[in-house]
Parts: C-alpha cells; sequence; structure tokens
C-alpha cells in the first residue's frame, strides 16, 4: 500500500487505531501547549498533510524548484511550508537542515516527504534584507545591511559551501515587536536601524553545494552586487548614485578578494 504522511505532535501525543467498515479512524490526543509537528507514517489515505497542518495561501518569490506557502499548527500561523519539486531535495534538505542547526537557516520544525515530494517547515521571518535596502534610504544602513550578509556567507564558505542564490531576497530578517516599535519612534534611519536589532537567516538552498571550480564562493558576492547594483540603477538618480558608491564598492573589494 502506498505510504502516506500524516502529521502527529511529538510532545504529549498517543493515539489509538481501530478499523471500523473498512475505514482506519486515528484518534489524537495532545496537549494544547505544545505545537512541535513531526510526521509520522500511517497505511491510509488521510491525507499528505494530515489536520495538524492548515497550508495558507502562497508566500515570497515562486521557484522553478520550490513553492513556499504559510502555514498554521493550531491557532498558531507564525510558520511557512516549503514544498520541494526538483530532484536536488535531498542534498537542499540536508543542506538547510545542516545551517539550521548552526543559526545561519531559520529554525526548522518539521520535515516529511510524500508523493515524491519533499515539506519542510520553518518559523516565518519578518522581511528579507531587500526589503531593509527599500525601508532605510540611507547608505551607511546598507553598508551594515552588507555586513550582515556577508557575515553569512562567510560563514557558510568556512564549511566548504557555497550558496549559490545569494541575492538580497534569500537572507531573511528577525526582529521582535519591541524593537519595531523603538525602531519606528526613530527618526535618523542608522538609529532606526539599530534599534530594529535585526537577525539574518539565508533561505532557498535549491542551488547549494560544495565549493569548486563552477560553484565558487565569488560567485556568492557577484550575485550580492549585480541585485544591489540593478537596484540603484532602477531607482536612483545620477546625482544619487555617487553617495551609495562606496556600499557598491564595498561588494567589489570582497569579490575581488576571492
Amino acid at each position: 500500500m502506498e505510504e502516506i504522511w500524516f502529521l502527529g505532535l511529538n510532545n504529549s501525543t498517543k493515539y489509538s487505531r481501530s478499523l471500523i467498515g473498512g475505514f482506519l479512524e486515528i484518534f489524537l490526543y495532545y496537549s494544547m501547549e505544545n505545537c512541535y509537528p513531526v510526521a509520522r507514517r500511517v497505511n491510509n489515505r488521510v491525507g499528505c498533510t494530515g489536520t495538524d497542518w492548515v497550508i495558507q495561501g502562497r508566500v515570497g518569490e515562486e521557484s522553478l524548484h520550490a513553492k513556499v506557502y504559510g502555514a498554521c499548527c493550531k491557532e498558531n500561523c507564525d510558520y511557512v511550508m516549503k514544498i520541494e519539486l526538483g530532484s536536488n531535495t535531498d542534498s537542499e534538505n540536508e543542506l538547510q537542515i545542516m545551517a539550521a542547526e548552526i543559526g545561519l537557516a531559520p529554525k526548522i520544525v518539521d520535515s516529511f516527504t510524500c508523493n515524491n515530494k519533499s515539506f519542510i517547515v520553518m518559523e516565518a521571518l519578518n522581511q528579507t534584507a531587500f526589503d531593509l535596502i527599500l525601508r532605510y534610504k540611507d547608505p551607511k544602513v546598507h553598508l551594515s545591511i552588507i555586513d550582515e550578509c556577508f557575515s553569512l556567507l562567510k560563514r557558510i564558505h568556512s564549511y566548504g559551501y557555497a550558496h549559490g542564490d545569494s541575492h538580497l531576497n534569500n537572507f531573511m530578517v528577525k526582529y521582535s515587536r519591541e524593537n519595531m516599535v523603538k525602531s519606528l519612534e526613530e527618526s535618523d534611519p542608522v538609529k532606526s536601524y539599530k534599534a530594529l536589532a535585526p537577525k539574518y537567516f539565508l533561505i532557498d538552498f535549491g542551488y547549494s553545494g560544495r565549493i569548486d571550480d563552477v560553484l565558487t564562493a565569488r560567485e556568492d558576492y557577484i550575485k550580492i552586487y549585480i541585485h544591489l547594483n540593478r537596484h540603484y540603477e532602477n531607482t536612483l538618480l545620477d546625482e544619487e548614485l555617487s553617495i551609495y558608491a562606496p556600499v557598491l564598492e564595498k561588494i567589489m573589494r570582497e569579490i575581488a578578494k576571492q
């Protein structure tokens, strides 16, 4: 019989099964205080996602190898569910899980497979590094944002991996509500950004892999340069470009080091 995944809870979860009218009924009893889903295999067609995850609308940019949706467990909707569609899902999941374990990627709360697709459920984060670039129109803040992105890339490179798709929308940021309120109270963009105190994470490891002659650390920095340079050229006036030139120069210096 085809293996189907049913999601239960790994804390205080008990279940009993009885065959009634040819259908397998599953009764779940769980603690309302804990909501840490795990995948449990059952041999009946209860559906791939069971009853614990409720999938919301799609979030983020659509890609050829993955789709991302909002996800809820009970009343908690602070999750996203990524459904991998490509053939490289095993290696991508391994890298994402490794990155999450060392604090480079968002916390993973669940992972499972179903119908030859791979599912990863992660904590939902606030915004991307590019969102902050758009919010703070100040070159000093942009330099701080680039420094944080570089820090993540250097850490993953130190493990022998390149990200492979390191545009600024693949750097997620997380900050507290309290810091957001403090940030909004500041009129100066530099002080506002510091008050926000964002923590950065990498996402989307579909093009990641071991550093070699083809996949290089240098390419990770080039992708940041291309993304930001295109944004500046499309949005800034000629007289403004010189103000932001130090940001691009910083990225170019890092590229030259590689």
